[in-house]
């Protein structure tokens, strides 16, 4: 689904939670679905929100699979909002719950691992994140063989690591893997072929490998772009990235309009004074007085050489 498609699906189950009455059994579902829809969009903290009132409706619930999906949602809301040992302890609960239910080859179970894998990742335990990960995969790769989304997630989540880890030819390797997948399998605009664009400029930018770097970022800047106009703190993201990696081959001029269009991207969304903003101020007017004092020399260059030719 699009970032606009959750906005609907947002619409009418705000809707239909609404106009059901309280004890109205459907509620939980209700409120879960939102959740679902909240991690999807960003807003983890309105997903924390419909998922912690549905955990409430959902605690006495006979079905293991629907209590999972209501820790899972809760363990995305917390990583979210980076609450780390928060998101890996219902991850954690969610994947008992599937281990004691279903199939170790059941996508579902798949997906537990995943999470888990990327909950330690976000606390730096990269060989416990790699484990899960690739038994996400090993599962994943039964169930779809080679052409599928959750094979690129997989590959993505794994190939990001690998870079945060320094191994970039294990990195490379699985991160172009999810991108020729991504490639055939999703749509242009579509968040996780985004996401293995970004990283493939990031192991790129982390070797110094800058126009490689550019290029990628470059192509998750325009998968965003071409997906959907809601998820602009990604997008502006990819934007500064852009924009760094140009100060870094001395294009001023190329990396002043990446970050006036990264500030463009959140300065209606977020106060004056939040960090990222700054952050991205304070880079623009240093791009720009480098290229003002770039300017200068060059000017007083060229009218020395003009003096020198006349004499």
């Amino acid at each position: 689904m699009y970032q606009n498609d959750f906005k609907q699906a947002e619409k009418h189950l705000t809707a239909a939670l609404a106009q059901s009455a309280p004890d109205n059994p459907q509620r939980a579902t209700y409120l879960n679905n939102l959740a679902t829809v909240y991690n999807r969009l960003g807003d983890y903290g309105q997903s924390l929100k419909y998922s912690l009132e549905a955990l409430k409706r959902q605690n006495n619930s006979r079905n293991p699979l629907t209590l999972a999906s209501v820790y899972n949602n809760i363990g995305l809301a917390y990583a979210g909002l980076e609450d780390h040992s928060s998101a890996l302890m219902y991850q954690e609960k969610a994947l008992q719950l599937h281990q004691d239910t279903l199939p170790v080859d059941h996508p579902d179970f798949a997906a537990s691992l995943n999470n888990i894998g990327m909950a330690y990742a976000q606390q730096g335990k990269q060989d416990s994140a790699l484990e899960y990960l690739k038994r996400a995969l090993v599962i994943r790769e039964k169930l779809y063989h080679e052409n599928h989304p959750s094979i690129v997630t997989s590959c993505n989540n794994i190939g990001g690591l690998f870079s945060a880890k320094g191994n970039y030819d294990e990195a490379l390797k699985y991160l172009y893997r999810a991108v020729s997948i991504g490639e055939t399998v999703l749509p242009k605009g579509h968040p996780d072929l985004a996401a293995a664009y970004g990283n493939l400029g990031a192991a790129y930018e982390m070797q110094n490998r800058n126009l490689e770097a550019l290029d990628f970022y470059k192509k998750a800047v325009v998968a965003i772009q071409v997906g959907s106009s809601e998820n602009r703190t990604q997008l502006a993201n990819y934007l500064a990235l852009a924009a760094f990696v140009n100060a870094k081959l001395s294009n001023f001029a190329e990396a002043i309009q990446f970050m006036r269009q990264a500030i463009d991207c959140i300065q209606d969304s977020l106060p004056e004074d939040h960090p990222v903003l700054t952050n991205y101020q304070k880079y623009l007017d240093a791009f720009e007085r480098i290229q003002q004092s770039s300017g200068e020399f060059g000017a007083i260059y060229r009218s020395s050489q003009t003096e020198a030719n006349a004499e």
